[in-house]
């Protein structure tokens, strides 16, 4: 029996012992004050957390603006040299032209003075092929040779159209004006006149 009393006795002192202690209002004045001071950092650290963005953000645009102006200039300078390309070649196709008035410029002069249509129209042909061998061989231009030809409408534009019975396909008979190739592209399509098979 003693020593059931005993136990009863400790465990009365275990439970005692396990009580929760009591609290000051002295420690629940400390302890809102922590969470004060912890709001307080909180909150200073949110701003400086701000101030940092803002300076990123102002970083980020100083950038976009200086390459926006770069991006412009290069544009820029891109036009001019493209505008100034052009102006080259023009300055380049007149110059080959130049060759030419004078050519035309001589035969002029010698048809005056000597009165030889003979040889003013030989002058002629001869700045005519001069002429035309220049622009073919400095500037990719060629002459459409039309007549005798198959018909394509991706070439030709036909004026006329008539039934023969002496082709077997769309043939170019008569070619009213001259044709032009730039290079592989069609400059001026010809205006001709098809013969196209009869119909049975």
């Amino acid at each position: 029996m003693n020593k059931d009393k005993d136990k009863d006795e400790i465990l009365e002192d275990e439970v005692v012992d396990i009580q929760p202690e009591e609290v000051s209002e002295k420690d629940v004045q400390e302890e809102e004050q922590d969470d004060e001071i912890t709001l307080e950092d909180q909150i200073a650290f949110k701003e400086a957390r701000i101030i940092e963005l803002e300076k990123d953000v102002e970083e980020h645009k100083a950038n976009y603006l200086r390459k926006h102006a770069d991006f412009e200039n290069f544009r820029r300078r891109m036009l001019k040299e493209k505008s100034d390309s052009i102006k080259l070649a023009n300055e380049s196709l007149i110059t080959d032209l130049i060759e030419v008035i004078d050519n035309f410029d001589r035969a002029l002069t010698s048809a005056s003075d000597n009165k030889d249509f003979d040889s003013f129209k030989e002058g002629i042909e001869m700045i005519e092929k001069q002429f035309k061998g220049m622009l073919s061989s400095n500037w990719g231009l060629s002459r459409i040779e039309s007549v005798g030809k198959e018909f394509d409408p991706q070439i030709h534009e036909a004026m006329f159209m008539e039934d023969s019975d002496d082709v077997e396909v769309s043939t170019v008979s008569e070619e009213f004006q001259s044709g032009y190739m730039l290079h592989d592209k069609v400059l001026r399509a010809p205006k001709v006149k098809v013969k196209k098979p009869t119909e049975a």
